[in-house]
């Protein structure tokens, strides 16, 4: 053996890892070339060879078979679902792009999901559960259910959203890893519109579920998230002149309604036990009360309209007239006080701030 020459050298080009860093990142999974059916999927997206013998498959508008749903969450175009026919792995798993969370402050994942489980024993019986792990680097080090695992949730799609600022800094792949281990045929689990993006943090009055909630034509909050989500308000909604303006209120049934109106101005009074008002103009300083707020409407007293602020015996109120012609632009802010009945007496429901479209 010489020891000048009992070396050899090589060089290896490996490819570098694409990681993703402009957020948002959106898959509708609608544009990628999808083949109903297949199980190919988006462009950085992994279908893992290591785990069920079935992997995720990808369909268009199809009529619902077993709880399958007929369409993607949009309507039309493509979904990713786990076919519980004839299926029982304890796990499918498909995983997300790499994703550099190092350039952003509040990193969050938001997908809707379809999770309805039709065994005819219930809901919990057989039922599959979709788990959301998270694969940190360098390493591949896997971090299981970084939130709790998700059966059934009834028909439709729902939203979810997934508070990444665990891993900020780091370099992640999500994995949604199906259990289709229930033991029917009955619950196929459905992801859509997949996306990762810088999550607004709010400081408004959050819907108050059961006691005060308050929307108006489908407001959503700085997330696009609608009020039946829960999140801080305030929330936004548009109205056009001639179109309904359709106010829906959620409380304790046969309850007041008192339905403020004036300027937005988030976190501007807090009221323990009751929530926080997030319009008017400001604080009265002897009373400490808001001010430039305006009574819509107050479901305390006999006479109409203030009569038809009260919520029914199911707990909903909802109230319908046309938009009248506003100048475009926005118009005012709207807040309820909604009676509870309980020790509490009120409870203040989000904040809907309206603007006028063409």
């Amino acid at each position: 053996q010489n020891a000048a020459n009992d070396s050899i050298s090589v060089n290896v080009n490996s490819p570098t890892p694409t990681y993703l860093s402009n957020y948002p990142v959106m898959e509708s999974l609608d544009t990628f070339g999808a083949v109903p059916g297949s199980s190919a999927p988006p462009p950085l997206y992994e279908q893992e060879t290591t785990d069920g013998a079935t992997d995720w498959l990808f369909e268009t508008a199809a009529a619902p078979n077993n709880g399958q749903p007929g369409s993607d969450h949009s309507g039309t175009g493509f979904y990713a679902y786990c076919d519980d026919t004839n299926t029982n792995e304890s796990a499918v798993s498909l995983r997300s792009p790499c994703l550099d969370l190092a350039a952003i402050a509040n990193p969050a994942l938001k997908f809707w999901l379809y999770s309805n489980n039709t065994n005819t024993g219930g809901p919990t019986v057989s039922e599959n559960f979709l788990h959301i792990d998270a694969i940190t680097y360098p390493g591949g080090i896997p971090v299981l259910d970084i939130v709790p695992p998700i059966g059934h949730l009834g028909p439709g799609w729902q939203a979810q959203i997934i508070n990444l600022s665990a891993f900020l800094g780091q370099v992640i792949q999500i994995r949604f890893r199906a259990q289709m281990d229930g033991g029917s045929n009955n619950h196929h689990i459905a992801i859509d519109d997949i996306e990762f993006f810088n999550l607004v943090v709010s400081n408004g009055q959050a819907p108050q579920p059961g006691l005060a909630e308050f929307d108006i034509n489908n407001a959503v909050d700085g997330n696009n998230l609608p009020v039946s989500f829960g999140s801080n308000g305030p929330f936004s909604a548009n109205a056009r002149a001639g179109d309904p303006f359709t106010m829906t209120f959620t409380g304790q049934p046969d309850q007041p309604i008192v339905l403020l109106a004036g300027p937005l101005s988030t976190g501007l009074a807090l009221f323990p036990g009751v929530g926080q008002l997030d319009i008017g103009t400001g604080l009265d300083p002897m009373t400490g009360l808001p001010t430039g707020i305006t009574v819509v409407g107050d479901g305390t007293q006999p006479t109409l309209p203030d009569f038809f602020f009260r919520l029914q015996v199911d707990g909903t109120q909802t109230i319908t007239f046309p938009t009248p012609p506003l100048p475009l632009g926005n118009f005012l802010a709207f807040q309820a006080l909604i009676l509870t009945g309980g020790p509490t007496v009120l409870a203040a429901s989000n904040a809907v701030d309206v603007t006028i479209v063409p």
